[in-house]
């Protein structure tokens, strides 16, 4: 499992459904995170338990 209190703008994750995101904020909750795929207009927010790992781009 990822430590989300260690994600900083512009980290890349990928998710357990396989997409790729970037992440926008940080909520500081430890839990969530605001993500955006790439192309996409508006981001969403991702939980922990949704990241699978670091993205390795």
């Amino acid at each position: 499992m990822i430590n989300v209190f260690q994600l900083a703008a512009g980290a890349r994750i990928e998710l357990v459904d396989g997409r790729r995101m970037t992440v926008e904020e940080n909520m500081g909750d430890g839990q969530w995170v605001q993500a955006r795929e790439e192309g996409a207009s508006d981001g969403e927010l991702v939980h922990a338990e949704d990241i699978r790992q670091l993205a390795q781009d």
